[in-house]
């Protein structure tokens, strides 16, 4: 994370759109929303530009049965998108730490069978 808080505030404003649109890669997520809740300015901009792009989405689109969900819905979606993407990147590498040892274990059983 960036420590002098104008160059954090420059990167995080560049992330503003992407963010919205969820062109973000899951790192630069957590980044950018650790540096929103800490920075008013920043999250005054991200508001701005998301009722800018909430509306526009509003005005092209032909079906008004689609749901634009609220800044803070959409944070929250966000965060939990993140915090799943880690927890299943966790689960599969413990599931294939696990299927490895098995294999070991599997490969020293029948080791010990054929020396004996």
């Amino acid at each position: 994370m960036l420590n002098n808080t104008e160059d954090s505030c420059k990167v995080n404003l560049k992330r503003v759109i992407p963010f919205i649109k969820s062109e973000l890669k899951d790192d630069e997520v957590e980044e950018f929303l650790e540096h929103i809740n800490e920075c008013e300015t920043c999250k005054e901009e991200l508001e701005l530009y998301y009722i800018i792009e909430t509306k526009l989405k509003e005005a092209e689109t032909e079906d008004k049965s689609i749901y634009l969900p609220s800044l803070k819905d959409f944070i929250i979606n966000e965060y939990k998108r993140v915090y799943l993407t880690a927890a299943l990147k966790v689960t599969y590498y413990a599931v294939n730490t696990l299927v490895i040892l098995a294999a070991i274990f599997t490969l020293l059983l029948q080791l010990r069978v054929w020396i004996y």
